[in-house]
């Protein structure tokens, strides 16, 4: 038990002295001041901002009219409007010339991460663009805001922006989640900015240097796990991110769900990177370590624990230091509250969200997932899916050993599962079948492994024909049997000429 109490006391100690510092150094919010008043930089970057929309027809208006007003020169602005297999009338909407519309029909809902990722691919091309801006079709925006972003990306690679939300005759449960949603973004993002610290990027609203998407691509768009995996990978390339709460938009409060990472997510991270801590790169590690700050329910129920534990029993803190603790960590929260600039309604609904945080626990929590599945059959639908299998061989360059290769198309994205020695290895979803099996190819490259089939052999060629999946090729290799053009394949096929393609691999940085 002393033990125990040792180690609760100094990790809350911690992290009660790291919420004080960043307390105190967003007092002096001076950088975003300036920023707000002398935001007319002279170097206008040209911006390409893309926004993707899935039937979405009076928001994509809404989102029209915003940018319509913007006061950021149109010379050094593209802006993309991404439709993906839209079936209302979004594609009849009359388009401002410097708005450019790029369609996805015909071959299902693609998504906004491939869809995003399809037409970043497509734009590369164009060397003129300097940075891209991504923002949701579910927010306003002011006539400012690529100004914003321009004058944050002077002295930052990656910039994140803020979020507002507003309604009205909100429920109790929309109430706490606008007065979460509005310390966040007044106090913890503000102050971590202000003290030169990484926060989660937003991929709702945030704009990339075009370098930076070479060397680390794109973030995901549509997870916030992934979101924070992203946002590791830019603190340990030492890229300078920042949230800037001057880059603005705003959002209805029942359009909004609140950014919570999972804990299993944090600490998988805050593992994996564990060994990585050790670096000049001080930032990167203080962002590591940050994956392991506790949340407001565990500091109550941290600080309940070790005040109640009787005054003869003996650990590294006294009761007077534990009090004394707690005393300045509720006197730093009092100062947030100020600094976060919250009414007294939307403190007292702030003070109701450690109950709305354990009742969203509850109701993730996989006990609670099963009963709702069997006793209240609320069974989730099962996803569509055409499976197509494939006997293949997987050879080490000694020997072949035969394996299973499953294509699987699932609401019209396409994957690869390779079966090999009691193993599974499964691709992402893609677009193409060819993307996918591309994949899986890279995957057993770098264990050592080679699966003979036609895209990995060096005889092959694609067939550009315009489909979809891009399955089709030709095979080069000169049989016995006379052959006057190249052989049709498909790229699953195997034949005894296989000789394997040699993979470049591209270092960058």
């Amino acid at each position: 038990m002393k033990t125990l109490a040792d180690i609760l006391y100094i990790y809350i100690f911690i992290y009660s002295l790291f919420f004080i510092c960043i307390t105190f150094k967003s007092l002096a919010n001076k950088k975003f001041r300036l920023m707000e008043k002398y935001d007319r930089v002279t170097n206008k970057k040209n911006l390409c901002l893309i926004i993707y929309t899935h039937n979405n027809e009076q928001k994509l208006r809404r989102m029209l009219e915003c940018l319509k007003q913007q006061d950021y020169p149109a010379e050094n602005t593209s802006i993309f409007v991404i439709l993906d297999n839209c079936d209302d009338n979004s594609e009849k909407i009359n388009f401002a010339p410097n708005v450019q519309k790029f369609v996805i029909k015909n071959q299902g809902r693609v998504g906004k991460k491939q869809a995003i990722a399809i037409l970043v691919e497509k734009l590369h091309e164009y060397s003129v663009i300097d940075a891209f801006v991504f923002l949701d079709i579910n927010r306003y925006i002011e006539k400012d805001f690529l100004t914003s972003v321009n004058t944050s990306l002077a002295g930052h690679d990656v910039v994140s922006g803020a979020t507002i939300l507003f309604g009205e005759c909100l429920s109790v449960r929309q109430k706490i989640k606008a007065a979460y949603q509005k310390y966040k973004m007044n106090f913890i993002e503000r102050a971590r900015a202000c003290s030169d610290l990484y926060t989660i990027l937003d991929s709702s609203v945030c704009a990339i240097k075009r370098e930076k998407t070479d060397l680390l691509g794109l973030p995901d768009f549509e997870n916030l796990e992934n979101d924070l995996e992203y946002s590791i990978n830019l603190a340990k390339a030492n890229t300078t991110f920042t949230f800037n709460p001057n880059v603005k938009t705003y959002c209805e409060v029942h359009d909004y769900r609140i950014r919570i990472p999972r804990l299993s997510k944090r600490v998988k991270l805050f593992m994996n990177n564990f060994m990585n801590l050790i670096t000049v790169n001080t930032k990167y590690a203080e962002f590591t370590l940050f994956q392991l700050c506790p949340n407001v329910v565990f500091t109550i129920l941290a600080f309940t624990f070790l005040v109640a534990i009787p005054l003869d029993y003996c650990f590294c803190a006294s009761f007077s230091v534990v009090v004394t603790t707690l005393c300045a960590l509720v006197i730093a929260f009092a100062l947030s509250l100020l600094n976060s600039k919250m009414r007294a309604r939307e403190i007292a609904c702030l003070m109701l969200y450690p109950v709305y945080s354990l009742f969203h626990v509850l109701k993730h929590f996989f006990l609670w997932r099963f009963i709702k599945r069997r006793v209240c059959n609320e069974i989730p639908p099962k996803t569509q899916e055409e499976r197509f299998e494939i006997d293949a061989e997987v050879t080490d360059g000694r020997g072949a050993v035969p394996c299973k290769l499953i294509l699987i198309n699932e609401c019209g994205m396409a994957k690869v599962r390779l079966v090999f020695k009691n193993k599974k290895i499964t691709t992402k979803s893609h677009l193409r079948t060819f993307d996918a099996m591309d994949e899986l190819i890279k995957k057993l490259e770098s264990y050592g492994f080679t699966i003979k089939i036609c895209q990995a052999c060096s005889n092959f060629t694609s067939n550009y024909d315009g489909s979809t999946n891009l399955i089709k090729g030709f095979c080069k290799k000169q049989f016995q049997v006379s052959q006057d053009a190249s052989l049709p394949v498909v790229i699953w096929n195997s034949c005894k000429g296989f000789n394997p393609k040699v993979i470049v691999k591209n270092y960058r940085g």
